[in-house]
């Protein structure tokens, strides 16, 4: 994503600022090609290159139709509030100083906020959580235009009034529903469920809610699309990177609802569940009884395997073909 995002702010740069940005532009590149070898270099020695080369194939969007690039593409630049309420402004502030430098100042924050966003969602991807890539260069902007206006006009109350909103509506908001959510989304019954039911020496399946606990215990853990399961609508399914004997050698899979009928059946053998938690719905606060704001509570079930996969490989002789 931060490709296409510095070519878009270069290519803006130079329209402004011309040769004189040429300076900039090549340092920043540079910067770039550098930073870029370094990475593929150390992907190659851990022996993964071809995997995040695999990785990055589904993650830019090449197994999404014409029609749906389209869709995230004008979708994008309205999928965080804090930036559509931006954008707000800047439009009011533009058409207030249509006839100024300040104007064009505002064309320029508008463009950032439409057509960054655009190009990203179709090329590859824009969650909210890359919205600074729109949300920082607009608010340079704003305040910019804000501090050479007039104070007293109406207009300039109203763009700060709008901007303030675009604030609050952001982080404290988020912030607010956390700390009304903090029982209902505390990891530490995770942490336990995990401790309990994993030992050192396991391979494991897990949903990403548990990643970071099963991580310190587990010998190897695997992630949903290394099994070719994706969490992107549309996109559930991509060809998977997991071998026969990957597959045979996990033990243990932390599933959730929704997809864990999907999970055991990548799998072979007999499985039996020795673990569960699912946060209580009663712990919610209030009206967020009602409005689900950041994503479904935990939900984790902890299945074991009973004997040998397919391929009857015992632990044993699996280090074994693990060492070779």
């Amino acid at each position: 994503q931060l490709i296409p995002y510095v070519g878009l702010l270069g290519v803006l740069l130079l329209g402004l600022k011309g040769r004189s940005s040429l300076p900039d532009l090549a340092a920043a590149a540079v910067g770039g090609i550098v930073g870029l070898a370094l990475l593929a270099g150390l992907f190659r020695a851990n022996g993964v290159l071809q995997e995040f080369r695999h990785t990055l194939f589904f993650i830019r969007g090449a197994q999404r139709t014409l029609s749906g690039r389209i869709f995230d593409s004008l979708h994008a630049p309205f999928n965080e509030s804090s930036s559509v309420i931006l954008l707000a402004a800047l439009g009011l502030a533009t058409f207030a100083n249509r006839r100024t430098k300040l104007g064009f100042m505002g064309i320029v924050g508008i463009l950032i906020g439409l057509i960054v966003p655009c190009v990203l969602g179709f090329s590859g991807k824009y969650v909210r959580y890359y919205a600074w890539m729109a949300y920082v260069p607009m608010a340079m902007v704003i305040v910019a235009m804000i501090e050479r206006t007039d104070p007293r006009s109406i207009a300039t109350k109203m763009v700060c009034g709008l901007a303030l909103l675009a604030c609050l509506v952001g982080f404290p908001a988020r912030t607010a529903v956390t700390l009304l959510e903090w029982n209902l989304r505390d990891p530490e019954p995770v942490n336990r469920l995990v401790a309990e039911t994993l030992r050192p020496g396991d391979w494991v399946y897990s949903e990403f809610e548990a990643y970071y606990p099963a991580k310190f215990i587990a010998e190897q853990l695997f992630l949903p699309p290394y099994l070719g399961i994706m969490a992107v609508p549309g996109r559930e399914r991509v060809p998977a990177a997991m071998t026969l004997f990957e597959r045979d050698r996990i033990n243990v899979l932390i599933t959730k609802p929704g997809r864990r009928e999907l999970t055991l059946s990548e799998f072979s053998g007999r499985w039996e569940e020795v673990g569960h938690y699912v946060a209580d719905p009663s712990r919610q606060v209030g009206l967020l009884k009602r409005v689900r704001f950041w994503g479904k509570p935990y939900d984790l079930t902890v299945h074991r395997r009973v004997g040998l996969g397919t391929l009857g490989i015992g632990a044993k002789e699996s280090e074994e073909r693990l060492a070779k």
